[in-house]
């Protein structure tokens, strides 16, 4: 149980141990889990981190 308080708290992720064990408890995939996870540090990042300065790379 600590381990879900601290991903709800926001102070931990979902690990690919916790997306196995939330499968077997939600009947759901841990895919599921890690997608939700990456879906936030995505979502996260994008407010945080300025890639305006990078060009796109060009075939040549």
């Amino acid at each position: 149980m600590q381990r879900l308080e601290r991903v709800l708290k926001g102070s931990a992720a979902i690990s690919t141990d916790t997306a196995m064990r939330l499968e077997c408890a939600c009947n759901t995939t841990p895919h599921y889990w890690l997608n939700m996870q990456t879906n936030f540090d995505l979502s996260k990042a994008a407010k945080e981190i300025d890639v305006s300065g990078i060009k796109p790379l060009v075939h040549g």
